[in-house]
C-alpha cells in the first residue's frame, strides 16, 4: 500500500496555489524566491512533488540535497547528474562521472557537455560554480527546487569554498530562474535566511509548512480509510490525530498499519485499541514503518552531533523536561558543555524549547526511545501496550500543561517591549497599520466562573488580551467565551476595552476567522508572533 495510492494531499492548497502563482511570475520576469521551512515529516517533500506536477509551462528541477554529499567535485557529477536526468527526461538515475559524461555527449543542448568537461578537471570552487550555474546557461527559464537546502552548508568545509552561501546568491541574484528551497532543520534554515550577516539575507520570501489543523488530520485518516472501505469511531479517530501530532506522514503510516489489522480481523470500523495496536505495532515492531524511521534517525543525530554525550542527554530529555543548569547537574558535566549539547539538538529541531525548559514535542518519537532505549539499553519491548502509551500520555500532557502556562508567561514579556511602535496591521490580521501602546504594566484578571483575561494593558486605551497554547486552531466558541470574559471585565472595572486581541500558537480554524473579522477581534499566530517580535526586537525563548 503505497502513499501514492491514496488521495492523501489535505489542506495544502493555500500554499500550494501560492507556490503556482509564484512560479507563473518567471514568465513575467518577476522570478520567485521562496523558502519553505518546517519539521521532519510535514509534508514539504510531497508538496513540492505536486507543484512539479502542476507546473506545465517550464521546466522543473528538484534536486534532493540530502541525496548529494562528499567532495565539491562528487557533488558535482551527482548535481549534473540530477539536472540532465529532468532536462532530458531521461529514466535512468545519472550519478557518476561515466554516466553523466555519456549522456552530456548525446544531449542537444552544448551546455551541459561543456559543464561535463570543465568538471572532469575542475578544483572545489570550479566544479561548485559549473554545476550550480549550468540552469542559468539555458534558453529558457525553469524552478530549480532545493529540497532540505541546509545540506548545502557542508561544502564550506572544503578550504577553497569560503561560503558557499555567497556562491550561491551571486548565481541567482543575476538569474531569470526561480528558486525555491526547503528544508527541516529548522533554527539552521532560519539563521541562514533571517541573520542579517548571511549572504541569503532578504533574498527569500518564508513560508512554514505546519502540523495539519485537527479536522483535516481527521480528514486524512477518513481518506485512507475510505479507500479501503474501512471506518473508525469518532474516539478512535480524535485519539489517532492526538498521538501522532497532526504529522501527515505519521498520520499516514498509523492508518495503514490500522486498515492492516482490519483487513486480517475481517473488521470493518476501528474502535480505540484497534488503534493502539497500530500505533505499538508501526512504532515498536522492528518491521514497522515508524521504527525504520526513528532508527535512520536516531542514528542521524548521532552523527550530526558526533557526541556520545548528545546520546545521553536526548534519553535523559525522553523522560524529562529540564534546564541547561539541570541537564548539567545530571549528567555531571559543566553547564557549558550541557548548553554547547542542547544547542545543537536544537539545531536539528529534535528537542525544543520554551521559557529556558528543553524538551522533546514529538510523542512518537518519544514512546519509540522510550521502548527501544531506555529499558537496558536494549530494543526490547518491556511493556504492554496499554502500560506503554499511559505512561506516555501522562507525560506528553502534563508536558503540555507545563508548557501552555510558560507559552504565556513569554507573550507577556513580549508585550512589555510595546513602546508605541506602529507594525504591519496583518500581524494581528487586519488591514491596516497599528499603534502599539507604551505598557508599563501586564495585568492578568481572574473573573471567576466568567474566566480570565491573561493579559490587560491599560494606557490611556485599553488592550485585553487572551493567549492559547492548546492542540487546536480557535474556533467561534473559543473566541465568543473570550468576548464574554471582555465584557465581564468591562462591568467589573467600568472601563471600555478598545482593543481585543487573541493569540494562538496554533492559529486559528476559516470559522474563527470570520467570527474575529465580523467582532474585531485582532489576532495572531505563532508566525504572526514571531514577526512581531522581530518588529520590536523581542528574542523568543
Amino acid at each position: 500500500m503505497s502513499n501514492m495510492d491514496i488521495d492523501i494531499f489535505v489542506n495544502r492548497k493555500a500554499i500550494l496555489n501560492y507556490l503556482i502563482e509564484s512560479t507563473n511570475s518567471i514568465t513575467k520576469k518577476n522570478p520567485p524566491r521562496i523558502a519553505l521551512i518546517g519539521p521532519r515529516k510535514i509534508g514539504k517533500t510531497s508538496l513540492l512533488w505536486k507543484l512539479a506536477e502542476k507546473i506545465k509551462q517550464i521546466p522543473v528541477i528538484y534536486v534532493d540535497i540530502k541525496s548529494i554529499n562528499g567532495s565539491p567535485k562528487e557533488f558535482g557529477w551527482r548535481y549534473l547528474g540530477t539536472v540532465i536526468k529532468q532536462i532530458e527526461k531521461n529514466d535512468i538515475n545519472i550519478f557518476n562521472r561515466d554516466e553523466v559524461i555519456r549522456t552530456a555527449q548525446k544531449s542537444k543542448d552544448k551546455n551541459i557537455l561543456r559543464a561535463a568537461l570543465t568538471l572532469e578537471s575542475a578544483d572545489d570552487i570550479t566544479a561548485v560554480t559549473t554545476t550550480l550555474n549550468l540552469p542559468e546557461t539555458f534558453t529558457e527559464p525553469c524552478l530549480i527546487i532545493f529540497d532540505e537546502f541546509q545540506g548545502i552548508l557542508k561544502l564550506d568545509r572544503f578550504k577553497q569554498i569560503d561560503s558557499i552561501l555567497q556562491i550561491f546568491r551571486d548565481i541567482f541574484q543575476r538569474s531569470s530562474n526561480g528558486y525555491i528551497i526547503s528544508g527541516s532543520e529548522i533554527s539552521i534554515l532560519e539563521n541562514v535566511l533571517n541573520n542579517s550577516a548571511s549572504p541569503l539575507f532578504g533574498h527569500f520570501n518564508l513560508k512554514y509548512l505546519h502540523s495539519l489543523p485537527e479536522k483535516d488530520t481527521l480528514q486524512l485518516a477518513k481518506n485512507i480509510l475510505k479507500k479501503f472501505d474501512r471506518n473508525i469511531e469518532n474516539t478512535a479517530l480524535r485519539y489517532l490525530a492526538r498521538v501522532t501530532n497532526k504529522c501527515p506522514y505519521y498520520t499516514i503510516q498509523v492508518t495503514k498499519e490500522l486498515i492492516s489489522i482490519l483487513i486480517i480481523q475481517d473488521k470493518r470500523m476501528a474502535k480505540l485499541n484497534d488503534v493502539k495496536r497500530a500505533i505499538f505495532n508501526t512504532v515498536i515492531s522492528a518491521q514497522g514503518e515508524l521504527y525504520v524511521y526513528f532508527n535512520y534517525l536516531f542514528d542521524l543525530i548521532l552523527k550530526r552531533t558526533e557526541s556520545l554525550r548528545a546520546k545521553d542527554a536526548l534519553l535523559f530529555l525522553c523522560d524529562n523536561n529540564i534546564s541547561i543548569h539541570g541537564l548539567a547537574k545530571r549528567m555531571e558535566i559543566s553547564d557549558a558543555e550541557s548548553s554547547k549539547i542542547l544547542k545543537r539538538l536544537l539545531e536539528l529541531d529534535v528537542i525544543s524549547k520554551k521559557d529556558r525548559i528543553f524538551y522533546v514535542p514529538d510523542f512518537l518519537f518519544k514512546f519509540w526511545l522510550n521502548e527501544s532505549y531506555l529499558h537496558n539499553g536494549t530494543p526490547e519491548i518491556k511493556h504492554s501496550i496499554d502500560e506503554c502509551l499511559s505512561i506516555l500520555e501522562e507525560k506528553y500532557l502534563a508536558a503540555k500543561t507545563g508548557l501552555g502556562h510558560a507559552f504565556e508567561a513569554q507573550m507577556r514579556d513580549l508585550i512589555r517591549k510595546f513602546n508605541g511602535q506602529e507594525p504591519d496591521g496583518r500581524i494581528f490580521g487586519v488591514d491596516r497599520k497599528l499603534k502599539l501602546p507604551r505598557v508599563r504594566t501586564v495585568e492578568s484578571v481572574s473573573l471567576g466562573e466568567i474566566g480570565d483575561i491573561d493579559a490587560l494593558l491599560s494606557n490611556g486605551e485599553h488592550w485585553a488580551v487572551e493567549i492559547k497554547n492548546i492542540n487546536k486552531p480557535i474556533g467561534p466558541k473559543q473566541l465568543e467565551k473570550f468576548q464574554k470574559a471582555i465584557l465581564g471585565l468591562e462591568l467589573s472595572r467600568n472601563i471600555k476595552v478598545t482593543y481585543r486581541w487573541y493569540i494562538s500558537y496554533e492559529g486559528f480554524s476559516s470559522s474563527g476567522r470570520v467570527f474575529a473579522s465580523n467582532n474585531n477581534i485582532l489576532i495572531s499566530d505563532w508566525e504572526d508572533i514571531q514577526k512581531l517580535a522581530r518588529f520590536v526586537k523581542y528574542r523568543l525563548k
